[in-house]
This record gives structure tokens, C-alpha cells and sequence, in this order.
């Protein structure tokens, strides 16, 4: 069973049982401190992992590639909200939000429009995204993560025309809805083409422009390519199956890019690439009418265990009105989950994040503050 069909029947339980949980303020606070009396051997999760945890990842992992569970997808439902109005880029405009697993495919000869805007007229353009549906457009973008390194997120956009072709553009010319998120590509054009046993995207060497990338963030671009590549070829083709992905630069293989990376092989998706646990709705800058907010999340965690706190967000400062906890996969093995909560008007911070299982051991990254750990949504509530 691939990962889309197992999702889909988890998002399809979740939607019949989901259980609705509303703490008062300070719970999750006792929570971690019962969680690190009690259970604090294991590590944050299948991907913020210390040393301890990799063997048992790397396991889940085998196991998924046995069982057929390709890279982690979201495919969802739309959002109960409303989403409000922002700039899109061009041909580009807002569609519907996140729910695990998309369709990557394989199709026979499907090749896409190249993209001919020349270079030099290519600005990048805010993206406003929106709640996902089957037409959505899916772009992958990169944050750093809780510990070192960098992760993959997901923003869907409506389009006059969905495929490879497209998202990789819009990944090229566009800028993220979320603020946390970013690209290390620069505005260049390229060529997307899907056959039957290979996605090739022939760049214009200006998209390797930004000398700073290092090779971490590299790497995880690349992986960022990889997933929108292949989650554009699968609504064009509507087949299941990752397919590899050939990278040429102006026409040409074997390229070294970004200083230290030679792109001499085609490219797979790295499960281990997406962030362990992300908000797919509602979806960053919504407006929602005041009462019950529900919040879909999608990840893995130590113990299946997630906390979400929600701020208020009055004069500049942030201050506590909600948190709580609900579960979502394990084991480096993702799952769907949800909860509600309800809010007056005004403005607000939704954030989701696994606990710290490591005692400390775990280094933070300097660059995520502690308070903004996991991924968070700023909405407005009316």
C-alpha cells in the first residue's frame, strides 16, 4: 500500500473519530515535565534524532521502503476557513490546504511547455497560499530545523495549470507565504520534463547564483527540487510511484553547483528531507470566523506525542491563551492528527512542536528561537 492510500484511509478515520482536544493554559507544561520523569530515554523524534534514535529510524525507514511507503506526502481536505487576500505571483493564485500525500508518478512521455521567460525579466513574487485540494499546486520550501540542518515544508497554490512544469517554476520565481520558510534557489528559468522513468529539470545555471549556500542547505534544495518536481508530475500524471530526477545545467549533466555538489547521478527523494511535524491547516495569514478553530497537523514524534500552543498576539507581544497535546505518527512513521480550539477575535499564533526527548542532549539551533520550535501559523480570527 503506497503512503498516499494509507494517509488518505487515516485522514478518512480521523475525520469520523478525531478527538478534539482543549487544555487549559499550563498543561503542557506538566506534560513534558510527566514525560521527562517518566520517558525521557528516547529522542525528539524520527528526524531532530540524537545518536540513540538512528537505529531505530533507520529500521522504520527500511521497513517503509519494503512495505512500498514512498516519501512523506500530505494530500487534504479544505480548509474551514477563510483564507484571506495576498499577492500572488504570475498565473499563479491561491487554492486550498495540506493533508498528508500527494501522488508522485510515472507516466509514459509526458513532457511539459518549456519555460521561456528569459532570465533577466524573472522577479520573485509573494505566493499566497491556501488550504489543499486535488488541483492545488504543491511547492516544497526550506526552514531551518529544531536541532541543525534544514527541513522541507509544504505551501499549495491554485494555478491556471498544475504539473512538474509548474511547480518548479513556482518554486524558482516565487517567495512562501510563511515568513519561517525560504529557498537558497534564485529566479532562473528551466525545463521540465516527466517520462516514463525519470523527471529531468534542465536549469539555467543563474537558479545556483546565491555563493553563500552551504552544503547542508544544498542539500536540502535540492531534495526541495526533488519533492516539487515530483509532486507537480503527480497530479499531471495521476499515477503513484517516485520517480528519480536528472538534474542538467543549461542542457548539460554532471554540473558542479553551489561549490561543493556534482549532480552526476539522478536524484531520489529523501524521506528523512521533511520536517518531522508541520501545521497543513489553517494555513499561514487565514481569516476564520470567531468560535471552535480546527488545526490539522501531520508528522511523527517520540511516543506519537505532539504539544500545540496558541498565542495572542496584541501591541508587538505574544501571550499564551491555549496548549495541549494530541498524537500524530511514531517511529519515523507519519500520521494525520487534529484538534480544536476555540477563539475570540483577534489575532493569533497557532504552533506545534515535539518535545525535547533527548534531556538537553540534543544541540538547539541558534537559529530557532526556543518559543518557535516546530512549525506555527499566524491567522487572524474575526
Amino acid at each position: 500500500m503506497s503512503e498516499d492510500e494509507l494517509e488518505r484511509r487515516l485522514r478518512a478515520a480521523l475525520h469520523g473519530e478525531a478527538d478534539h482536544v482543549e487544555a487549559a493554559p499550563g498543561d503542557f507544561q506538566r506534560l513534558q515535565q510527566r514525560i521527562a520523569t517518566e520517558g525521557g530515554m528516547g529522542r525528539r523524534d524520527g528526524e531532530r534524532r540524537g545518536g540513540g534514535w538512528l537505529p531505530w529510524l533507520a529500521t522504520a525507514a527500511a521497513v517503509a521502503c519494503i512495505a512500498g511507503l514512498g516519501g512523506a506526502w500530505l494530500v487534504g481536505r479544505p480548509d474551514s476557513g477563510t483564507v484571506a487576500d495576498a499577492p500572488t505571483a504570475a498565473g499563479v493564485t491561491t487554492a486550498a490546504s495540506p493533508t498528508p500525500a500527494d501522488r508522485v508518478t510515472e507516466s509514459p512521455d509526458v513532457e511539459a511547455t518549456a519555460y521561456s521567460t528569459p532570465a533577466a525579466t524573472l522577479q520573485v513574487r509573494s505566493l499566497s497560499a491556501v488550504a489543499n485540494s486535488t488541483r492545488a499546486l504543491p511547492v516544497y520550501w526550506v526552514a531551518p530545523r529544531d536541532t541543525k540542518g534544514y527541513a522541507l515544508y509544504r505551501e499549495y497554490y491554485t494555478a491556471p495549470r498544475v504539473g512538474a512544469q509548474q511547480a518548479v517554476d513556482a518554486m524558482l520565481t516565487g517567495r512562501p507565504t510563511d515568513r519561517d520558510y525560504s529557498s537558497p534557489w534564485r529566479p532562473a528559468t528551466a525545463k521540465v520534463t516527466v517520462r516514463d522513468d525519470v523527471i529531468v529539470v534542465d536549469l539555467a545555471s543563474a537558479a545556483f547564483g546565491d555563493s553563500s549556500v552551504s552544503g547542508s542547505l544544498a542539500q536540502a534544495g535540492l531534495q526541495q527540487l526533488v519533492y516539487t518536481a515530483t509532486a507537480g508530475a503527480a497530479l499531471e500524471t495521476g499515477r503513484t510511484g517516485s520517480l528519480p530526477v536528472r538534474v542538467l545545467v543549461d542542457g548539460k549533466p554532471g554540473a558542479t553547483v553551489w561549490k561543493s555538489v556534482t549532480l552526476s547521478k539522478p536524484l531520489q527523494r529523501d524521506p528523512l528531507a521533511v520536517a518531522d511535524v508541520w501545521v497543513t491547516s489553517p494555513v499561514e495569514g487565514s481569516a476564520h470566523r470567531a468560535g471552535k478553530l480546527t488545526v490539522d497537523v501531520y508528522g511523527t514524534a517520540f511516543e506519537a506525542t505532539v504539544l500545540w500552543v496558541v498565542y495572542r498576539i496584541e501591541g508587538g507581544a505574544e501571550r499564551q491563551v491555549r496548549d495541549g497535546y494530541l498524537n500524530v505518527g511514531s517511529m519515523g512513521e507519519r500520521a494525520a492528527g487534529r484538534f480544536t480550539v476555540t477563539l475570540s477575535a483577534g489575532t493569533y499564533r497557532v504552533r506545534v512542536y515535539a518535545p525535547d526527548m533527548s534531556g538537553g542532549e540534543a544541540p538547539a539551533n541558534p537559529e530557532v528561537p526556543a518559543d518557535q520550535t516546530g512549525d506555527d501559523k499566524t491567522i487572524t480570527v474575526r
